[in-house]
């Protein structure tokens, strides 16, 4: 999963989409985009960010 403020100062925004692209062969691959937010995303939106580990441990777990 890829979580990405279109904002992002640091880290250019076009890396989700080349990161998906080597990541074309894996089973899952997903991205949430925050509009309007910048790099700090992980201690701005703490809970978006635990939820998202959440669910693909789900996935993982419902795999087995």
């Amino acid at each position: 999963t890829f979580i990405h403020g279109d904002q992002d100062e640091l880290v250019p925004f076009g890396n989700v989409d080349f990161g998906k692209r080597m990541l074309q062969n894996s089973k899952q691959v997903s991205e949430v985009v925050l509009k309007e937010h910048g790099h700090f995303i992980l201690w701005t939106h703490v809970e978006l960010i635990a939820d998202e580990i959440v669910s693909m441990m789900d996935g993982v777990a419902d795999k087995e």
